[in-house]
């Protein structure tokens, strides 16, 4: 993790197996970061965030601030967009509604 005035960013990376939960990993950050003196922000994706870990994360004086970005299959009305892979464009939307224009 590299730390300035400025803030902090989570930078290690590892390519073995991975064998823990994003939300073990996010406690395990949580708790190497420590009680902080001023309240710091750690911005993670939403598969990092549970009861657990923003609770953890405010005894520590961390904000916990996830995003929508949770790993889920797409509500079946988001699913339904076909994709022009050669044009690289939105062909249809749902209900079956082509775009007026298209741009990329």
């Amino acid at each position: 993790m590299k730390t300035s005035e400025n803030g902090s960013i989570i930078t290690p990376l590892d390519y073995q197996q991975n064998i823990h939960s994003d939300i073990t990993l996010c406690i395990e950050v949580i708790e190497e970061t420590g009680l902080q003196e001023k309240t710091v922000a750690l911005i993670a994706n939403g598969a990092y965030g549970s009861k657990e870990t923003e609770q953890l994360a405010q005894e520590k004086n961390i904000e916990l601030v996830t995003t929508e970005l949770i790993g889920k299959t797409p509500d079946e009305i988001m699913a339904d967009f076909q994709i022009n892979e050669t044009a690289v464009t939105i062909a249809m939307f749902p209900a079956v509604h082509a775009p007026n224009d298209c741009k990329y």
